[in-house]
């Protein structure tokens, strides 16, 4: 009677457990778990004449604040959006051009925060610097050399 007093007890701390856990939604970088993650993106973004060609789970720091969120790469150039999980919906915060860059690279000495978490770069565009994270550093170069001739890459 001890014994199935114990394991009803331990299979109740179990299953309450499961229960309280908040699921993929609740992510920083939104529902990158699920099998509907670009649909959600685009969705939440683009129009239909806007095409997806690269999506990441990255963060960002603005104002000294980590956010998460996904960066997505089209024809034109690179968009970071924060997740919002009460709407369940990424909201656009930075948008830059390919023609607009001038220099990009490695910086995980100015980006600390998120270096801490992967692999922590930089953007300057209208001489201003956006930084980020992601772990598709390598791939996110690729687009920003291939499509914006004028751009230098200089890690720090």
């Amino acid at each position: 009677m001890k014994k199935l007093y114990r394991y009803s007890c331990l299979f109740l701390l179990v299953f309450l457990n499961g229960c309280s856990t908040s699921g993929p939604m609740a992510s920083l970088y939104g529902p990158v778990e699920t099998p509907g993650y670009e649909n959600i993106l685009e969705a939440s973004l683009y129009n239909s004449e806007a095409e997806l060609q690269f999506v990441s789970e990255a963060s960002q720091t603005v104002n000294h604040r980590v956010i998460g969120g996904a960066l997505t790469v089209t024809e034109r150039g690179i968009m970071f959006s924060r997740w919002d999980y009460p709407t369940l919906k990424y909201d656009p915060v930075t948008h830059i051009e390919f023609d607009s860059i001038t220099k990009y690279g490695s910086d995980l000495l100015q980006n600390t925060p998120l270096g801490l978490f992967t692999k922590g770069f930089y953007i300057t565009s209208d001489e201003r610097n956006y930084y980020f994270a992601s772990d598709k550093l390598d791939s996110i170069f690729y687009f920003i050399k291939s499509r914006s001739k004028q751009s230098e890459r200089i890690d720090i």
